[in-house]
């Protein structure tokens, strides 16, 4: 098998992981700050859409709506969290960095 002509085989990095717990530890910090800026994006959101109802009910029953499901969401990213730690000491994965 020819290497391609593209890719130098001598100073082409391989994959920072090697086992589960490296890529936990690559992934997990990322998923973590995209669901944060998405809980908080949400949030703001919903403030923005609250401030403009101008007290009609079929729109703060929406923006309740938004809020309740942004916290839910904040919720599962918070328990999923700790799973993975959980996980972490049951199968002695080492320090998580997080």
């Amino acid at each position: 098998m020819s290497p391609t002509p593209f890719i130098n085989p001598t100073s082409f990095q391989p994959a920072k992981f090697g086992t589960i717990a490296s890529l936990l530890n690559l992934i997990t910090p990322v998923l973590m700050i995209g669901g944060g800026i998405i809980f908080f994006g949400m949030i703001v959101y919903a403030g923005f859409l609250y401030i403009n109802s101008q007290g009609k009910t079929e729109n703060l029953k929406k923006i309740q709506q938004l809020f309740i499901y942004a916290i839910i969401g904040f919720v599962v990213i918070l328990s999923s969290f700790l799973v993975i730690r959980l996980l972490g000491v049951i199968f002695n994965l080492g320090p998580l960095p997080f």
